[in-house]
């Protein structure tokens, strides 16, 4: 009887270590799969945190690029309407000294039409028959501050001296044949300078159709 009772007894300890043991077991497995399915819940957060700063990342880098792209063309147009004015300042100054020698040649071609009256050689018999007049000299109030091109500056200096030289002789109550002569010198000059004038009349239209097909350009470059 006894020994039926400690077989009982070893057999219901048996039975208990082996429930202890399966509980554990059954325990460790259930944490096992506890913390698998942790482990996929932290992994994918961690995809999703991954994903979500990947897409603020490039969010960022094209607000940044939108930002640059912005400041380039707020610079590109500040630096066109810089050029601009500059450029409209330019053709200003030009069309102003351009209008300058404009003005000047058509108030030369005047000045240049009173002398041919006083000093042509055809009316070399009228004037020793009446009275020699004196010359008004209006070139130097004519030029101005119009920047004058080389020849003709140099051909209007000898025309002034001409000028001055029939004036004194004139003073001096020369006779015909001596102011004549001082009139032909006066005369012989007007030519010269009524060609230079048409010359740089010319040049002047020239320049001033290439300053706009210049202007055309840099503008359809900018």
């Amino acid at each position: 009887m006894e020994n039926i009772v400690q077989i009982q007894s070893i057999i219901s300890a048996f039975i208990g270590f082996g429930s202890a043991v399966i509980v554990a077991i059954l325990a460790g497995i259930f944490q096992l799969r506890i913390a698998k399915r942790n482990r996929e819940i932290q992994e994918k957060q961690l995809e999703q945190s991954r994903e979500e700063f990947i897409v603020r990342m490039e969010q960022s880098q094209k607000e940044y690029a939108d930002k640059i792209e912005q400041l380039r063309e707020e610079q590109r147009k500040a630096n066109l309407e810089k050029a601009n004015v500059k450029l409209q300042a330019e053709t200003n100054r030009f069309y102003e000294e351009l209008m300058k020698e404009m003005i000047f040649y058509d108030r030369l071609l005047n000045e240049l039409h009173y002398l041919n009256n006083i000093a042509n050689p055809k009316d070399k018999e009228f004037r020793i028959k009446g009275a020699y007049p004196h010359i008004d000299n209006n070139i130097k109030d004519l030029i101005g501050d119009v920047s004058l091109h080389q020849d003709i500056a140099k051909l209007l200096g000898a025309l002034r001296a001409k000028i001055s030289l029939y004036n004194i002789t004139l003073e001096q109550r020369a006779d015909s044949e001596v102011l004549e002569e001082a009139l032909k010198r006066v005369y012989d000059l007007i030519d010269p300078i009524n060609t230079e004038r048409f010359e740089n009349y010319s040049n002047a239209q020239t320049n001033l159709r290439k300053h706009e097909i210049d202007i055309a350009k840099r503008i359809m470059q900018e």
